[in-house]
């Protein structure tokens, strides 16, 4: 039951019970006046219990995001990711604006970009972040004479998006996520370690693989992102809220920034349910 739906349902108990006092056969008893003061004491009385006790208030997760194509320097970790140059920096900021505490906020990120790995940029306890809906595989060399050697590979990058969990998103409070995109290299590689095994899933969407020991010669140029899209959920006084986004480039701020600065694009949204 959403926040709406409950507020509502809560709107027409109130009435009810103030119609029923209105036509009960013991109210008729006394002038109309006194039947008046007391439908509206009651509904008064109900009313100011019901909005402190059991109404949902309106919360309005705000969604933000950008996107950062420029070279970090070499070595430079941000958000726990030891960056590459290969890899396309962007930032998805989650604040709760409200009074209340949000709780239990499941959302899936997906860009329209491969990703390698995702982090917190802020200190907020009990958030997880790690790939959504990722295959689990096991390859292996099979030897002339029956022998099998497992080959020890990796998740590269993937299509299918990372899911972010929070127990809580205190009032006021905001959660920052940094995203790494790449450009899987899928061209022929120079050694076996660089050959990239990629797996395509009936949406569309792909996941690659690599050896753990590959060159880093198996990412192309930094992609440039254009999309992203949230959904998930959260919960405000134990009621589901919904989360359906799609974040898109509304802004190219290269015309009044310096070229170093790097930022290509500004994206934001608000999810009002």
């Amino acid at each position: 039951m959403n926040a709406i739906f409950a507020n509502l349902t809560l709107v027409i108990a109130v009435l009810a019970v103030m119609a029923f006092v209105a036509l009960h056969p013991w109210t008729f008893r006394y002038p109309w006046v006194v039947r008046t003061l007391m439908v509206v004491a009651t509904g008064s009385v109900l009313g100011i219990l019901t909005y402190f006790t059991l109404w949902i208030p309106s919360i309005s997760l705000e969604f933000s995001a950008t996107v950062n194509t420029a070279e970090q320097e070499p070595g430079v970790v941000i958000g726990g990711i030891n960056w590459l140059p290969a890899y396309g920096l962007v930032r998805i900021d989650i604040r709760n604006g409200s009074n209340f505490d949000v709780s239990s906020l499941d959302i899936v990120v997906k860009v329209d970009q491969p990703v390698t790995a995702a982090g917190q940029l802020t200190n907020m306890t009990g958030v997880s972040i790690e790939p959504h809906d990722l295959p689990i595989i096991d390859p292996q060399w099979f030897h002339p004479g029956g022998r099998r050697v497992a080959i020890p590979i990796v998740a590269l990058a993937t299509e299918r998006g990372y899911r972010v969990r929070s127990s809580i998103v205190p009032r006021h409070g905001s959660i920052s996520v940094v995203i790494a995109t790449v450009a899987p290299n899928d061209g022929a590689a120079k050694n076996d370690r660089d050959n990239l095994l990629k797996i395509s899933f009936i949406d569309g969407r792909s996941v690659w693989f690599a050896h753990e020991k590959h060159s880093g010669a198996v990412f192309a140029s930094r992609p440039t992102i254009r999309n992203i899209v949230i959904t998930g959920q959260y919960e405000v006084n134990d009621r589901e809220h919904t989360v359906s986004e799609q974040l898109h480039v509304v802004a190219d701020p290269l015309e009044l920034l310096p070229l170093s600065s790097g930022l290509t694009g500004i994206f934001w949204s608000e999810d009002k349910r």
